[in-house]
């Protein structure tokens, strides 16, 4: 798998729920244990196995013994040939129509993978991704209640806390946008499982959480934030032996001075919801503002920056 990325907390779900490589699959045929949904789609011989080519626009569907649970993985192996080539991995209900508001997206033409939203302006967590544009490249999405994350190889390049993909028993591939050269998949894998919030704390120590949004030059959390912040009292709730250190960062715009200041009054913000409102004792949590001293990526961009404005909960 190559040298393990920093960010790559990646643990498989468990219980398999559906697997294929398309091993059994005859050439040329759509092949069994699929639902075809409309496109050109047929296996081919690929790198001394099988694979799915989508050849041009279509789907196909992925019918589950049962209802996704709370958490789940989905794995599988992605080629998506350079050009305008898109792909989607949708949660659908009996009818094909999506159930969240979110869905997995890989693009050709943008070359970035992560999670989409439907509606115009909605939140979404995306990075550029050109190696699915080069060579079959391992994608793997971890989902636990509303966090979703997705991994490109051993790179993580969606970590977003407030997703809804919806659950259902069906999973749809959905490819458009397909030119000149097909799209291929292979090595699907759908479980049941896979790492917690309190996993990747103990695996790691820290988790940086990017969607607890403020208003601009302030300390007041956004109420879009309100669920994510939920989510970490959850946590606090759930293990009460549990204390934790909130960090706040910034990007490199403006003063550093005050960058420090205002990371700090973010952190305590948090700190003061968490005790306000999900009433977690104020003993258990310390907090420390970074500003711009820490950053993860890039102040050269707005997509880098974005990354460095983030709140880091840190076990102590």
């Amino acid at each position: 798998m190559g040298e393990i990325g920093l960010n790559y907390d990646f643990i498989p779900g468990e219980r398999v729920l559906f697997e294929t490589n398309f091993s059994g699959a005859v050439v040329g045929n759509f092949p069994p244990g699929l639902e075809f949904r409309g496109g050109e789609l047929s296996v081919v011989s690929y790198s001394g196995g099988r694979a799915l080519a989508a050849n041009s626009t279509g789907a196909f569907a992925i019918e589950l013994p049962e209802n996704l649970p709370e958490r789940f993985t989905i794995e599988f192996s992605l080629f998506n040939a350079k050009g305008g080539n898109r792909m989607r991995v949708e949660v659908v209900d009996g009818n094909f129509a999506p159930l969240g508001q979110h869905f997995i997206r890989l693009e050709g033409y943008e070359r970035r993978t992560g999670v989409g939203a439907y509606e115009p302006g909605g939140i979404t967590s995306l990075q550029e991704t050109t190696i699915i544009n080069e060579q079959m490249t391992p994608i793997r999405v971890m989902v636990d209640g509303t966090y979703v994350k997705v991994y490109v190889g051993t790179k993580r390049v969606a970590n977003m806390p407030n997703a809804d993909l919806g659950r259902s028993r069906s999973i749809l591939f959905n490819f458009h946008d397909i030119n000149n050269e097909p799209a291929y998949i292979t090595d699907i894998r759908i479980a049941a499982g896979g790492r917690s919030l309190y996993q990747a704390l103990e695996a790691t120590g820290r988790v940086a959480i990017h969607d607890i949004h403020f208003a601009t030059g302030k300390a007041d959390i956004l109420p879009e934030s309100f669920e994510t912040v939920g989510n970490v009292a959850k946590l606090l709730q759930e293990h009460p032996d549990l204390r934790l250190l909130i960090e706040g960062h910034t990007d490199n715009t403006g003063n550093f001075e005050k960058n420090l200041q205002l990371s700090t009054e973010r952190a305590i913000a948090v700190k003061t919801y968490l005790v306000e409102t999900s009433h977690i004792d104020a003993t258990r949590l310390q907090t420390m503002g970074l500003g711009q001293a820490q950053p993860t990526a890039t102040n050269d961009t707005e997509e880098g920056r974005g990354k460095n404005r983030r709140v880091e909960i840190v076990k102590l």
